[in-house]
C-alpha cells in the first residue's frame, strides 16, 4: 500500500470485503468466459528473497580490482586496527563493529595493521550528527552519541567502497540529519498480534535490519491496537493479553535498538468506540461525546473520562517498553474515532458534539493530542508523537485546519501525505493526484501551506511518502528514479519538515531508494540533483557510477509521464499487465484491484475506461505512457552495456534486472493501452481499416509474449518481482506470466483468423457493440433547436417539444410510482424529462440519469429536479447535459448508452432497465454495463 487504504488498508479491506460477498459474484457472472483455471498462487516458501536478506551484508566481497593508492588519499592496504574508544556502556554499537570487520574481511583488508579507524566522543549539533577526520594514518570517526559513531562507521564503508578499494580521502567530513525521524516498515504488514514465524521470536532478520541502518532508517512501525496493549481505570476490559504483547513488543524493540532503529507504533485509534463491532460507550457512556439522539457518539476528548484514557493509553505502553521511538496514530481521515470525526477538514462545520462544538475545531484537536502527548512524555521524555492527517483528496482545506499548529502543543509532530492533490499540466489540462506519488514529487499546495503554517507556529512537521515505489507500480521493490527524490526531499528540507514516515505497506524494501532517502535527510545537503546522483552510485557502482547516473535520470524522465490519476494506481495495468489477458472482442469486462490479490474476482478485463475515470482520453493515457515507457527503455539500454563489466556483482545484476523487468511492465501497459484504443477505434472503421487495424493488434499480442519470456526468466533469477506487500503476495509469478502467454497464443493462433474471415465475409463484427444494430432497449432523443429556450425561466412555463418517445420505469414494487421519461437535445446539449402523477413529491421518488459517456469508460449520474406540474397532477423534472462535458461531438453526437432509476430511500426503485449493480470497488461505482440501453440522437438540421 500501496493500490492498494490506495487509502490506508483498513478501509480498503473494508469496501473489499463487501466486493468479496454475494454482490461481488455480480462481477463475475457471465464474463470472461473460455479462459482457462488461474495457475495457483506461490506461498511464502516462493519468497525466497527473505533468506536472501538474513545474510550477512557483505557476503559476496566488493569485488574491487587492485590498484595504487592516488594522491590525496589515505591508503589501508596494508591493515586496519579498530580502537573503539567512544563510550558504549549497553554495547549498542556492537553490531557496528562487527559489520566494519565483515566489510573489511570481504575487502581482504587485514584487521591488525597500522592503519587506525577511531571512534570517540565529541561534541555535535544535534542528535545522529558526526564528524570524519582522515589522514594519513587515522580514521577519527566523532560525534556525541552512539548513532552520530554508526552514520559515521557506514559513511566511511561507502566512501572506500566509493574509492574501489580500501582508501580515503584526505580530510574532514561533517554531517547532521535535518530529516530526525526516517520511519520504514517491514515488507510484510505486521501487527503486534501476529505471532512471529522466525524460531527465535523475532519478526526482523539481523541481516534485515543491518541492510535497512546502512540504507539510513532509523524506524520501522508495527501495528498496534489499543484495545490489544493498553491499561486504563477507565476502561479495565481493555488489555486482556498485553502482558504477553508487550514482552513480544519489547524483544522486537531492543533487537531493533542493536542496529539504532527504533520502533514506533502505528495505530488509529480510538477505533470505533460505537460501533456494531465495539459497545464501549454503551459500556462506558461517560467516555462518550454529548451528541443529539440520533447522532453517532464517540470518544469524547471534551470528557474528563475520555482525556483520562488518552493519557493512560499512551502512557502504559510506554512506562512498560522501555526506548520505543514513538507513536504514529492516524488521527483524522480514516476510522470514526473521536468527535473531530464529524467534521470534514473541508468543512467549517462543529463536530455534532454539544460539548466539542463550544470550542474551536483545532482546539477539539489540541484536547485529542494533548493527553496522549502527555501520556507519553510523562513515561518516555523522548518519545515522538506524530499525528497523521489521513486526507488523501486533499485540494484545500478549512481554514480551522491551518490553526492547528497555532493551537496545538509543540511536543507533537503533525504529518500530512506530502504529495496528496499534487497538480501539473498534461496536454493543456490540469490534472490532480491524491494518495502518494513518486512521479509528482510534491508537495501538494495543501500540504506546503500547511507545513508553512506549522513552520511559523514552531511545531515539528512530517512527511508521508513513498520512497521504494508506490500505488503507481508497487510489483517491484524499487523504482529505481532516485532524482525524484532528491526533488521530494530538496522541498521538504525547504519547509522545515523535520520527520518522514517513508511508507505504507510496500516502498520499503532494502536498496537503492531507501539508501537516496538516507542519505537526502543530512545536511549538507547535495548541490544538484545531477551532483547527487553520481554520488549515491559511486559506493555501488564504482566506476560506472556516472553512465548509472545518467540511466536514473533519464529514467526518471520517463517515469514522470506516469498518468496523474489516482484510478490508473489503483486499478491500470503498470502493476501486473504482464498477466491481464488480452480480449479482441469486447466482453464489458470490469478491472480488479491493483493493491489486492482478490479471490471474487476474475483476472483484469477489458474496460479499460475504469483506470483514466474522466480526467484522461484513451489517446492522451498512451501518449503519456509511451513516453514513460520510452524514457525508461532509454535508461534500461545505458544499464545493459554494464552487464559485461568486470566485476560486476550479483547484486548489481539484480539491480538491472529490477529495471529491465519494470521497463518490461510499462511496456505492457503500454500495449494494453494501444490495444483497446486501437480496438475502439475499429469498431467505426470500414472493413479494409479494420483488417490495416487487425494487423497492428497482431503486432502487440506478439511483442506481449516476448515479453513474457523475458519477465518470466527475470522473476526467476529474482523473488521480489511482482510481489506485492500490500497484496501480501505476488502480483505476477511465472506460471501466471505462461498462463496469459498462452491466452495470447490462442489469439493469435485462433481468433485473429477467425475475426478475419468475418470481416471479409461482410459480416459487421461489432454492430451490437456500437450501437448499429443494439442488442436490447434503445430510444430516439429529438432534435429540437429551441430546447433551451422552452425550458427556461419559470417552471410552470416550460414547454418540452412534441413528438417525444416517452419511456417508462417501472418494477414489481408497486410501493414506488412509475414514472416516464424521454429526451431531446439541441445543438449544445440534451435534456432528459421526466413526469410522474402523484400526490407528493415525496412519492415521486429520486430520479437518476446513468450515461455511459464513452464505451469501456465508467458512468456518470445526474440528479433529476422535480418540479409541480402546472395542473397539479403530479410533477415533472428535466436535466441538461451539455455535450462538451462528455466530450462529445456536439455536431453528430454518437449513440450513449444510458439508464434511468427512480428511488425511494428504504422502499425500493424503478428502473427502464432492471439493474444488477456490481459489487462495490474504490473509486468506481457500481453501475452495471449489462443494466444500460441505447440513446440515439436525430440529425439536427
Amino acid at each position: 500500500m500501496n493500490r492498494p487504504m490506495r487509502a490506508t488498508v483498513l478501509f480498503m479491506i473494508a469496501l473489499c470485503t463487501v466486493a468479496g460477498g454475494a454482490r461481488a459474484q455480480a462481477v463475475i457472472d457471465g464474463i470472461l468466459k473460455g479462459l482457462e483455471p488461474l495457475p495457483p498462487r506461490p506461498g511464502e516458501e516462493a519468497w525466497t528473497f527473505v533468506q536472501e536478506q538474513r545474510k550477512p551484508l557483505w557476503e559476496g566481497g566488493h569485488g574491487w580490482s587492485p590498484r595504487e593508492a592516488a594522491a590525496g588519499e589515505a591508503d589501508l592496504r596494508r591493515g586496519v586496527r579498530v580502537d573503539a574508544r567512544f563510550p558504549d556502556p549497553e554495547g549498542l554499537l556492537k553490531t557496528a563493529y562487527d559489520d566494519l570487520a565483515l566489510f573489511l574481511k570481504a575487502g581482504n583488508v587485514p584487521t591488525n595493521g597500522t592503519f587506525v579507524i577511531e571512534t570517540a566522543k565529541a561534541e555535535t549539533p544535534v542528535f545522529e550528527a558526526y564528524r570524519i577526520e582522515v589522514a594519513a594514518d587515522r580514521c577519527r570517526i566523532l560525534a556525541a552519541d552512539t548513532e552520530g559513531i554508526r552514520r559515521g562507521i557506514f559513511a566511511v564503508e561507502d566512501a572506500m567502497r566509493a574509492a574501489c578499494g580500501p582508501f580515503l580521502i584526505l580530510g574532514t567530513v561533517e554531517r547532521k540529519p535535518f530529516i530526525k525521524s526516517r520511519i520504514s516498515c517491514y515488507f510484510q504488514p505486521l501487527n503486534i498480534n501476529r505471532v512471529p514465524s522466525s524460531p527465535d521470536g523475532l519478526y526482523y532478520s539481523d541481516g534485515y535490519l543491518n541492510r535497512m541502518a546502512h540504507d539510513g532508517i532509523n524506524g520501522l512501525w508495527l501495528w498496534v491496537r489499543f484495545e490489544d496493549i493498553v491499561k486504563s481505570d477507565t476502561i479495565p476490559e481493555f488489555g486482556k493479553n498485553r502482558d504477553v504483547l508487550l514482552a513480544r513488543l519489547r524483544q522486537q524493540v531492543e533487537q531493533c535498538r542493536r542496529y539504532g532503529i527504533k520502533i514506533y507504533l502505528f495505530s488509529i485509534e480510538p477505533e470505533n468506540w460505537d460501533s456494531n463491532k465495539n459497545d464501549y460507550l454503551k459500556r462506558h457512556p461517560e467516555m462518550g461525546s454529548d451528541a443529539p439522539e440520533g447522532y453517532t457518539r464517540f470518544l469524547c476528548p471534551s470528557t474528563q473520562a475520555g482525556a483520562r484514557f488518552l493519557y493512560d493509553a499512551l502512557n502504559s505502553v510506554f512506562s512498560e517498553v522501555p526506548h520505543l521511538g514513538g507513536q504514529i496514530n492516524l488521527t483524522l481521515g480514516e476510522y470514526a474515532s473521536t468527535c473531530l470525526r464529524t467534521v470534514s477538514p473541508h468543512s467549517d462545520r462543529k463536530p455534532t458534539c454539544r460539548a466539542c462544538a463550544k470550542k474551536s475545531n483545532a482546539e477539539v484537536m489540541r484536547d485529542i493530542l494533548a493527553p496522549m502527548a502527555k501520556g507519553m512524555h510523562d513515561a518516555n521524555p523522548d518519545a515522538e508523537l506524530i499525528a497523521w492527517y489521513y486526507i488523501p483528496f486533499a485540494t484545500s482545506f478549512a481554514d480551522w485546519f491551518y490553526e492547528i499548529p497555532a493551537v496545538c502543543n509543540k511536543d507533537v509532530s503533525l504529518q500530512l501525505n506530502f504529495e496528496s492533490g499534487v497538480t501539473k499540466q498534461v496536454f493543456g489540462r490540469g490534472r490532480t493526484g491524491y494518495d502518494y506519488w513518486l512521479a509528482a514529487p510534491g508537495p501538494s499546495v495543501p500540504y506546503d501551506r500547511f507545513a508553512r503554517v506549522a513552520r511559523q507556529a514552531g511545531m515539528p512537521m512530517s512527511a508521508k511518502i513513498q520512497t521504494c515505489n508506490s500505488h503507481e507500480v508497487a510489483t517491484a521493490p524499487q523504482i529505481p528514479v532516485p532524482g525524484l527524490l532528491y526533488r521530494k526531499f530538496k522541498a521538504m528540507r525547504e519547509l522545515g519538515v523535520s520527520h518522514a514516515m517513508l511508507c505504507w505497506y510496500f516502498g520499503n524494501f532494502p536498496g537503492i531508494m531507501n539508501k537516496a532517502a538516507g542519505a537526502l535527510s543530512f545536511e549538507p545537503f547535495p548541490e544538484s540533483e545531477e551532483t547527487f546522483l553520481k554520488e549515491l552510485a559511486r559506493p555501488d557502482w564504482g566506476k560506472q557510477a556516472d553512465k548509472v547516473a545518467q540511466a536514473w535520470k533519464r529514467m526518471a524522465d520517463g517515469y514522470e509521464h506516469m498518468p496523474l490519476i489516482t484510478e490508473f494506481q489503483w486499478w491500470g495495468p503498470m502493476h501486473d499487465g504482464v498477466v491481464w489477458p488480452l480480449l479482441l472482442r469486447p466482453q464489458d469486462a470490469p478491472l480488479v484491484p491493483t493493491w489486492m490479490n482478490p479471490a471474487p474476482f476474475p483476472p483484469c478485463g477489458d474496460r479499460i475506461g475504469e483506470c483514466l475515470a474522466q480526467a484522461y482520453t484513451l489517446s492522451e493515457a498512451v501518449e503519456s505512457c509511451r513516453t514513460l515507457s520510452a524514457g525508461w527503455n532509454w535508461g534500461v539500454d545505458l544499464l545493459r552495456t554494464l552487464e559485461s563489466a568486470p566485476g560486476l556483482l550479483p547484486e548489481r545484476r539484480l539491480d538491472i534486472g529490477v529495471a529491465k523487468a519494470l521497463g518490461i511492465q510499462f511496456r505492457s501497459g503500454l500495449n494494453i493501452l494501444q490495444f483497446y484504443d486501437l480496438r475502439e477505434r475499429m469498431v467505426h472503421e470500414t472493413p479494409a481499416q479494420q483488417l490495416e487495424t487487425i494487423k497492428e493488434l497482431r503486432r502487440i499480442a506478439e511483442e506481449e509474449l516476448k515479453n513474457g519470456g523475458e519477465l518470466v526468466a527475470l522473476c526467476e533469477a529474482d523473488s521480489r518481482l511482482g510481489f506485492h506487500s500490500e497484496a501480501g503476495g505476488y502480483k505476477y509469478y511465472p506460471a501466471k506470466i505462461r498462463w496469459r502467454m498462452k491466452q495470447i497464443q490462442g489469439l493469435l493462433d485462433k481468433e485473429f483468423p477467425a475475426l478475419e474471415r468475418e470481416i471479409a465475409s461482410g459480416t459487421d463484427v461489432f454492430a451490437a457493440y456500437s450501437g448499429r444494430k443494439p442488442d436490447g432497449p434503445a430510444v430516439r432523443s429529438l432534435f429540437c433547436a429551441d430546447t433551451g429556450t422552452r425550458l427556461s425561466g419559470n417552471p410552470a412555463n416550460h414547454r418540452p417539444p412534441d413528438g417525444l418517445e416517452w419511456q417508462t420505469c417501472s418494477g414489481t414494487n408497486a410501493a414506488v410510482p412509475e414514472i416516464r421519461w424521454a429526451c431531446c437535445h439541441d445543438r449544445d446539449a440534451f435534456y432528459v424529462l421526466t413526469e410522474c402523477v402523484g400526490e407528493h413529491l415525496k412519492k415521486a421518488g429520486s430520479v437518476t440519469l446513468t450515461v455511459e459517456p464513452r464505451r469501456l469508460w465508467p458512468t456518470l449520474n445526474y440528479s433529476i429536479t422535480w418540479f409541480r406540474m402546472k395542473d397539479n397532477r403530479g410533477w415533472y423534472g428535466w436535466r441538461r447535459i451539455p455535450f462538451v462535458s462528455l466530450q462529445a461531438d456536439p455536431v453528430v453526437p454518437k449513440p450513449l448508452r444510458v439508464n434511468v432509476r427512480n428511488e425511494i430511500a428504504g422502499v425500493g426503485e424503478t428502473s427502464w432497465i432492471a439493474r444488477n449493480p456490481w459489487g462495490p470497488r474504490l473509486l468506481i461505482n457500481t453501475d452495471n454495463p449489462a443494466n444500460l440501453g441505447w440513446l440515439f440522437f436525430e440529425r439536427g438540421l
